[in-house]
């Protein structure tokens, strides 16, 4: 590169090429066209690049980023590509001219045209008013599209970040999910690695709080020491150059933010930023190619979540699935389910389990999935096969077991199954006669799950409604919370005989098994309050199903005050005298979780996961349900 690149939204220091060299130790253009060229003849040679014709300017951007280091820019590319095939849902397929349209109206996010004197870019987001819909995937997305951008136009030292929360509302923070933003924060960080000299976050609520402490923890030792935090972009003003930042907003610059934001959007989406952009989609790495010295060669040392491997000991397989649970282990959660990762380190502990022990077993047992014929094509997740660990208190063979049960009797049970596909994509209520609510707090690291019946009209009463409902609830656990196990609460206030007269024993069998011996989530106790005159019969139907061990853990309740002793307030529904939400404001958040985006999927996903009994080997796997009804007594 002899010149720097003209753009409409990027202004240059009039030195700032040579200054920025010099900088990165290139004296002269020549020395730099000759660092293009060996990253360039490297990448010729990788065989595991889906991609190789990287441009040069494209090049030369990871190089400057990298503080003129080539083999750090290799590390970079190969991370970056790598993590394509990881994390698509943040930087594939992305539709820049329609995807971000609701995200433009809830903030601004932009690089700022004119550089500090010492030829930082500033990188510059500001909230415009709250707003509940607002998806931090879409700003990860948006951002991870402006930094490509960059790393094809700009010419910088480095980058400062202004981040203005002061309109991000309580009701935002409620539903920001940790998972998200540590994955989103890790792969801006991989994929475009410039210096970040400072980051600056201005807010005046005390809530928000919350939220900074949520992000120090996404962030390295490092970038933590580099944040300050305003209450105005008064003190702002005091270290970043007033000339850089627009008017509004105390400094000099003479465009407006919303000017600067929609012109650096309209950039964007020119049709040859586009075309350059696209083309990255297909820059993957193709793993089984890898070539093991070559990965020895550049990644041995390599600082970040590697600095811990043996390199020496690697296969190219190992590599994927290291990288694979290196983001497995970033805790993707959904708003139901909320956990710290300091709740999920106890909940390992509790087994002994160390995050290194336990990836050795997902990855034994993934393997030995793969090699069963009737359960490959249906897929796990990493995420279910340690829930199940932890249920088995890390028995690998109880594991197998499990997910071998867990399959068949979700084939076995279509009603329980399938029938979730019609409720999900139609507009009529998950819960009509029952309410469900799992405690968003963990009580000693367990949930307490609620069941309360509302409608004393039998006539409405389907248990197979709420088998249904519990195995999607189950299924969304399995993936996406951490826990040690349930204590459950059972309101039996409005069961009468006609709701005991419509409960069929076949599917209370089929249910309990697939709950038992499947997804083998422990119960830790049942406490029964409003016990019905029809208790009795209730207890000895569902005895026969149920295992003895669990039956012990029942205990009836006359009154909340004797609840309260034994299960605190805070972990029950305000219907019980707790401070969670109430039942029914419990059935709308399901409802909407159930049928928001990557939920939705999930649980439509789940409807494939039955094993293929003709294909099991040794047997076809019909055995027949344990038990029989020739002697079932309800007196």
């Amino acid at each position: 590169m002899e010149n720097l690149p003209s753009t409409p939204v990027l202004e240059f220091n009039p030195n700032q090429l040579h200054e920025v060299r010099i900088l990165n130790g290139y004296e002269d253009a020549k020395q730099m066209s000759e660092a293009v060229d060996a990253l360039d003849d490297w990448v010729k040679k990788q065989n595991h690049f889906a991609f190789k014709d990287f441009d040069r300017e494209y090049l030369e951007g990871l190089i400057v980023n990298n503080k003129g280091s080539i083999e750090r820019a290799k590390q970079r590319l190969d991370r970056t590509c790598t993590l394509r095939n990881l994390m698509p849902e943040l930087m594939c397929n992305i539709d820049i001219l329609n995807e971000f349209q609701n995200l433009r109206k809830i903030l601004h996010i932009c690089m700022l045209p004119k550089p500090t004197k010492d030829n930082y870019r500033v990188v510059y987001e500001s909230f415009i008013k709250p707003d509940d819909s607002y998806n931090i995937l879409h700003t990860f997305r948006y951002t991870y599209w402006i930094f490509q951008y960059s790393l094809y136009n700009d010419y910088s030292a480095g980058i400062e970040c202004i981040i203005d929360l002061r309109e991000y509302s309580f009701s935002m923070l409620s539903t920001l999910s940790y998972s998200d933003t540590h994955k989103g924060i890790m792969m801006l960080m991989q994929t475009f690695g410039s210096r970040c000299k400072s980051l600056h976050f201005i807010f005046s609520n005390k809530v928000l709080d919350g939220l900074m402490t949520l992000l120090r923890k996404c962030l390295s030792d490092k970038l933590n020491k580099r944040i300050h935090v305003h209450n105005s972009y008064e003190t702002i003003c005091q270290v970043i150059d007033k000339s850089v930042l627009p008017v509004e907003i105390g400094g000099e610059y003479k465009k407006t933010v919303n000017e600067i934001s929609d012109e650096f959007f309209k950039e964007l989406c020119t049709e040859s930023n586009q075309a350059r952009i696209k083309r990255l989609d297909t820059a993957v790495t193709i793993e089984s190619q890898r070539l093991k010295a070559s990965f020895n060669e550049e990644y041995s040392g390599m600082p970040g979540s590697f600095k811990t491997l043996c390199v020496d000991d690697l296969n190219s397989d190992l590599v994927y699935k290291t990288l694979r649970f290196l983001h497995f282990f970033q805790m993707e959660q959904i708003s139901i389910f909320p956990y710290s990762d300091e709740e999920r380190k106890i909940v390992l502990k509790e087994f002994g389990f160390t995050e290194s022990g336990i990836k050795e077993d997902v990855e034994a047992i993934r393997d030995w999935f793969q090699r069963q014929p009737h359960l490959v094509e249906a897929g796990i997740d990493s995420e279910v096969i340690v829930k199940m660990l932890i249920m088995a208190k890390g028995s690998r063979e109880k594991v197998k077991s499990k997910i071998n049960k867990f399959y068949k009797y979700r084939g076995m049970s279509p009603d329980l199954i399938h029938s979730r596909i019609e409720v999900l994509t139609g507009n009529q209520d998950l819960f009509t006669f029952y309410r469900q609510a799992i405690s968003t707090k963990l009580y000693e690291g367990k949930r307490i799950t609620t069941l309360k019946f509302v409608d004393p009209n039998s006539s409405s009463f389907r248990i197979e409604e709420i088998f249904r409902n519990s195995y999607m609830v189950g299924d969304l656990r399995l993936k996406y919370d951490y826990m040690l196990g349930d204590i459950w609460l059972l309101d039996l206030k409005n069961i009468t005989l006609g709701h005991f007269l419509r409960i069929n024993p076949m599917v209370v069998q089929r249910a309990s098994q697939m709950f038992q011996e499947g997804s083998g989530f422990r119960v830790f106790s049942i406490h029964v309050l409003n016990v019905p005159t029809i208790g009795r019969q209730i207890y000895n139907l569902f005895k026969q199903f149920i295992k003895p061990k669990l039956l012990e853990r029942l205990m009836v309740h006359e009154t909340l005050e004797e609840l309260h002793k034994v299960l605190p307030k805070m972990y029950l529904p305000k219907d019980y005298g707790g401070e969670e939400n109430s039942m029914d404001e419990f059935k709308e958040l399901y409802q909407k979780e159930f049928r928001s985006g990557k939920t939705l999927q999930y649980l439509l996903d789940g409807c494939k996961k039955v094993s293929d009994e003709k294909k099991r080997p040794g047997d076809n796997g019909n055995e027949e349900l344990a038990g029989t009804f020739k002697k079932l007594n309800l007196d």
